[in-house]
């Protein structure tokens, strides 16, 4: 479901930490869509993080 990490994931015991911004992986859209749930969208609203109390404001 993400693409920019090396392949077998883990080697000798070990993973490798990507040095990419961010988590250092892309997502892969087109296979993230495929496993979604039948009627689910792809980055649904959520009108339930624009309250006062949902702690995502920027000027909190």
């Amino acid at each position: 479901m993400v693409k920019g990490i090396e392949k077998p994931l883990v080697q000798d015991g070990y993973v490798k930490v990507p040095e990419s911004p961010g988590l250092g992986v892309d997502l892969n859209e087109e296979v993230i869509k495929e496993h979604m749930h039948q009627g689910e969208k792809y980055f649904a609203p959520t009108p339930e993080w624009d309250k006062d109390q949902s702690w995502d404001r920027t000027w909190s």
